[in-house]
Order: structure tokens, then sequence, then C-alpha cells
């Protein structure tokens, strides 16, 4: 009887993890995520994942980006999907810029909100803006003039599909 219970529990415990989850491919444009590719895992109304983007700029200079991100749908109803429309975005950026000169390596932890367009049952659209504070600066000389602001917009535009 024990294990009966036990079993019960895990089971109700475990539902809501197994009731709709899959995993979703990004392809996207933004600041300072750049030209990115991306996975992200799908819960209910949450998703976690995570991205890397480049930014070419010539021989000289270059731009990465690789970032993890955290989504929470709160808001509206979509006629393809049961997950809600509207989302608040929370996330981690780390980005390297080299150019000629020096090089900067910063952190920023980021706040967004956007909506899903959903355009089928497997893929749709994401549009979100907010931005980002930075957590660290490392600049390659120490003595390098470029300074990134303390606060940065953020801007993002995906196409999704769900696997």
């Amino acid at each position: 009887m024990k294990t009966f219970f036990v079993a019960l529990i895990f089971s109700l415990l475990c539902s809501p993890l197994m009731a709709k989850n899959g995993l979703n491919g990004t392809v996207g444009l933004g600041y300072p995520e750049a030209a990115n590719l991306g996975l992200r895992f799908e819960l209910l109304q949450a998703q976690v994942g995570f991205h890397a983007g480049l930014f070419p700029q010539g021989p000289n200079n270059s731009y990465f980006s690789a970032g993890a991100v955290a989504y929470y749908h709160f808001a509206g109803n979509s006629y393809w999907v049961k997950q809600k429309p509207f989302y608040a975005r929370l996330g981690f950026i780390y980005v390297r810029e080299k150019v000629p000169t020096d090089t900067s390596q910063n952190g920023f932890l980021e706040f967004r909100a956007g909506r899903v367009m959903n355009t089928s049952k497997r893929s749709g659209f994401e549009l979100d803006a907010g931005f980002g504070i930075k957590l660290f600066e490392k600049l390659e000389p120490e003595n390098s003039q470029n300074i990134s602001p303390a606060i940065r917009p953020a801007l993002g535009l995906r196409w999704f599909f769900r696997f």
C-alpha cells in the first residue's frame, strides 16, 4: 500500500512535466545577440534555453555573443497553441567585441517583454524589447577607452520551430 501512495504522489508531481514539453530551435537577429541560433526547452508556459550569435565586421573586427534565457508566458490567447503569446524574458548574455586597437568582454543581465506570433502549431515569430544591465566588463588593454554603457537597450526578432 505504501508503494502505491509513493507511486501516486510521484506521478502527480511529474504529470505537469509530461503535459506539454518540447524542443524549439530559433534563428534570430537582435541587439546585443547579433545574428544568432538558439535552442530552447518548452514546458507549459515556461521556456529555458541558450543562444549564440555572430556579427561579421571584417578581417580585423569580430563580435560574438552567447546567452542563457528563461521565458514565462503570462497573457493572451493563441489560435494555434495553448501557450500564451505575451511573455517576460530574463537572461544573461556575454558579449566579446574585438576591434584592431582593443577587445572588450561584457556580461549583461537582460530583462525583456515580448510577443509570440504563431504562424502554425509548429512555428512562428517572436518580437521583444527591454534593457540589459552590465554585470562586468573586461578590457584588453586595460587602459582602453572603449567603455560600454552600464545599461544597454535589448531588442530581438526570432523565428522558431517546435520539433
